[in-house]
């Protein structure tokens, strides 16, 4: 959703265009007959800010917002489903595009078809945190982790899922030419308690989180080993093929 003009009528429009000049920087031309004789100005994004003097006795000082839609007239027609009243319908505005406004909730609604799309550059995504699980059997650990802190998957093929959670990305990945996991005579896998690295995640309940480790093949400790600090309560944990984990909801103060 974008804006695509801000439109402000005042009595006094000469004050506002000295005061949003000197405010916030921006350089207004010469009357628009297009829009209204408003005096606009163009943001960098494209954007228009105009204001202009009332054009009748009844109208009133308003800031109204027109926002970007590709098609005005489908825009205005799903509007009026909604319960909207369109108060002007679609009106060409010279070069610059086609306006309409509805009015829904005691709000005046400004919708804007520009004549031309402006380009809208978008800030290339940078490389978000990652960590990579080596696993046997990718699909077991990949569900283990998507209950226990409630993980979106991203990405899947064959050999790895690509899970995320608070801008951090967990990897999956199948280990090749790997032995399963050592487990007892109970089905449990042997915890690598000897590693180097240990995956903290946060998760809404420990209690919660618990319970989904125990459904999928891993396991968080009782209550008894669970520790406050700088914020937070953990737990540590295992998934289901021994690698060590920690859990952390906020602590109690911090809720």
């Amino acid at each position: 959703m974008a804006t695509q003009y801000l439109e402000i009528v005042s009595h006094d429009a000469a004050a506002l265009t000295a005061l949003y000049e000197r405010l916030h920087g921006l350089v207004f031309g010469p009357p628009d007959p297009d829009l209204g004789q408003a005096r606009v100005a163009t943001q960098a994004d494209g954007t228009l800010v105009g204001i202009r003097e009332p054009l009748a006795a009844h109208e009133q000082p308003i800031m109204r917002t027109y926002l970007e839609v590709e098609d005005i007239h489908r825009a205005v027609a799903a509007a009026g489903e909604s319960g909207a009243v369109v108060a002007y319908a679609p009106t060409r505005q010279g070069a610059r595009g086609t306006f309409a406004i509805v009015i829904q909730g005691g709000v005046q609604h400004g919708l804007w078809q520009p004549a031309q799309a402006r380009p809208r550059a978008t800030a290339p995504r940078e490389p978000r945190p990652s960590v990579v699980v080596f696993v046997s059997d990718v699909a077991r650990v990949a569900a283990f982790y998507r209950a226990l802190a409630d993980m979106v998957e991203a990405h899947a093929d064959e050999d790895h899922v690509v899970l995320e959670v608070g801008g951090l990305e967990l990897v999956i990945h199948r280990l090749s030419n790997e032995p399963s996991p050592v487990r007892d005579t109970a089905g449990r896998p042997h915890v690598r308690e000897d590693s180097y690295l240990k995956l903290c995640l946060p998760v809404a309940s420990i209690a919660a989180a618990r319970a989904a480790a125990a459904r999928f093949g891993g396991d968080v400790r009782g209550t008894q080993c669970e520790w406050e600090g700088r914020g937070f309560r953990a737990c540590d944990g295992h998934d289901p093929e021994g690698n060590v984990i920690q859990v952390r909801e906020r602590a109690a103060g911090d809720r």
